[in-house]
């Protein structure tokens, strides 16, 4: 019974472990995404704003709220990941210690 049981829950770290990695990559790729957002708007954004009265203190401010908008999101969502990943850790450690 006990060689089951090691099988099993060696199987259950393993699961965790590559759901841990594929965490890795899909944070990478959002954030990559989010990139190219981000200088997506800093394109679009100056030539919207070129056609409006008083651009020359609209686009700075434009600017620095775009950049702060991306700041914050890029933040959240490397700390939404990281909170995933040491969930799986510890769940990961509780499932290898627990049975040994």
């Amino acid at each position: 019974m006990a060689t089951i049981r090691t099988f099993v829950t060696d199987r259950l770290v393993r699961g965790q472990e590559q759901y841990v990695d594929a965490l890795h990559q899909v944070r990478d790729i959002h954030l990559a995404t989010m990139d190219v957002q981000r200088a997506a708007a800093a394109v679009l954004v100056p030539l919207t704003v070129a056609a409006l009265p008083n651009r020359e203190w609209v686009l700075p401010a434009l600017d620095r709220t775009l950049d702060g908008a991306y700041d914050v999101a890029s933040s959240v969502v490397r700390r939404q990941y990281d909170l995933a990943e040491r969930a799986a850790e510890v769940g990961s450690r509780a499932l290898g210690n627990g049975s040994r």
